[in-house]
């Protein structure tokens, strides 16, 4: 193993170079790879790197190896990677929907960069953007390389002419405005006192749309939660998975970005307050459904009836009904995010303490340029300064 350090624009960066024998052809070639900020990582890279090549080495790739062949161990070799499942899942339906058809029972030694060039200026005019098509497709070709099929990977040399992609629509985040907020929990409180019976479903949907409101934390993230997640003596709710929807069935997963992760402080006793009334009325409904034992005993927000997970577009359908029933413009539960963060920065909260509180990921330079120097105690004052704004616009009734 040689890891070595060399000179680029701003500073130093640490590459690897490692002599392999490709399986096929029998043949030793060094393989280079570069860009990595630590020797460390580098080294860590280069570990991964062999034991991807033991793993190439025990398959039976040949010379009339088709594309399909070895897209199925690429995807195989990615999920030995731990990516996610709806990861996995994107690279299946965008190789089945780009490239199956038009390649896929081909030798993949006879396909050349014209070929591939002229596929992905067909797809080109379909998507705004085509970095994920040519970086999967260019990682396939790498592997037929690293086993020894094909010499040089032909994508290297394919591009894709922006000026024909798909134009993205411009369409503004939605997000409500201090009256709008306080009029549509006015609203709901007016519709539930029209209904009775629900008062169980009322008091969850109450709770969750003050927590979306009061936190600015994702759907996803809210319909992920434990009660284990809430620590009323300590006052903070920790976030750390959330619920994904993939082909109809409901899981939940770790958050897509380290940012994700955060604890962050309930300083508002309301929100507390009607946490725990709905935690009482929870454990009454369940006892009345006979659901103590469920697998969802525990999840804060789900359908106790149904014994089953809400998904996203059954809360925002409440919500559709809700704004229906109030003659208002509809939004869905995201809106609710977006008018924390919009608050907020009208009272000027800086930028870049919003950020972390929120879980935004640290390139996301719509809601901040710089994550440097901030209190320790931001989160608390962010915390403080929603109950502030917030609490006297979703109090009513």
């Amino acid at each position: 193993m040689s890891v070595s350090k060399y000179k680029v624009k701003k500073g130093f960066r640490w590459k690897f170079v490692i002599t392999i024998r490709e399986p096929i052809t029998k043949k030793r070639r060094d393989i280079c790879r570069g860009g990595f900020r630590t020797k460390s990582d580098a080294r860590l890279a280069e570990a991964r790197y062999r034991d991807e090549m033991e793993d190439i080495v025990k398959i039976k790739f040949n010379y009339d190896s088709t594309v399909d062949d070895v897209f199925d161990y690429w995807i195989e070799l990615t999920r030995k990677k731990d990516v996610k499942l709806q990861s996995i899942m994107g690279y299946e339906t965008r190789y089945k929907t780009g490239f199956k058809d038009k390649l896929g029972n081909k030798k993949i030694r006879t396909i050349n960069s014209a070929v591939i060039q002229e596929l992905i200026d067909e797809l080109t005019p379909k998507y705004t953007n085509m970095n994920n098509h040519l970086s999967m497709i260019k990682s396939i070709f790498e592997l037929a390389k690293d086993a020894g099929i094909i010499r040089l990977n032909p994508v290297n040399i394919v591009v894709v002419q922006k000026s024909k992609l798909k134009a993205k629509k411009k369409e503004e985040e939605k997000y409500l405005t201090a009256k709008e907020l306080n009029e549509f929990f006015k609203g709901f409180e007016e519709q539930t006192k029209l209904k009775k019976g629900s008062d169980s479903r009322v008091a969850q949907y109450k709770a969750l749309f003050s927590l979306l409101a009061m936190t600015g934390i994702r759907i996803g993230e809210a319909l992920a939660l434990n009660w284990s997640d809430i620590d009323f003596n300590k006052k903070t709710l920790t976030i750390n998975k959330t619920q994904v929807e993939l082909k109809r069935k409901v899981t939940v997963s770790t958050p897509k970005t380290a940012d994700s992760n955060r604890v962050i402080p309930i300083t508002s006793d309301y929100l507390l307050e009607l946490l725990k009334e709905w935690k009482v009325a929870q454990k009454k409904t369940e006892e009345k459904f006979n659901r103590e034992n469920s697998e969802y005993s525990g999840v804060v927000f789900y359908n106790i009836a149904q014994e089953r997970r809400y998904i996203n577009s059954t809360i925002n359908y409440k919500l559709e009904v809700l704004c229906e029933s109030m003659g208002r413009e509809k939004f869905t539960a995201h809106a609710f995010r977006h008018t924390f963060i919009t608050l907020l920065t009208e009272y000027e909260t800086t930028k870049n303490k919003l950020s972390k509180y929120v879980g935004h990921v640290k390139k996301d330079k719509s809601m901040t340029d710089s994550y440097t120097h901030t209190s320790p105690n931001y989160i608390v004052e962010i915390a403080n300064k929603a109950d502030e704004i917030i609490v006297p616009l979703i109090k009513v009734g």
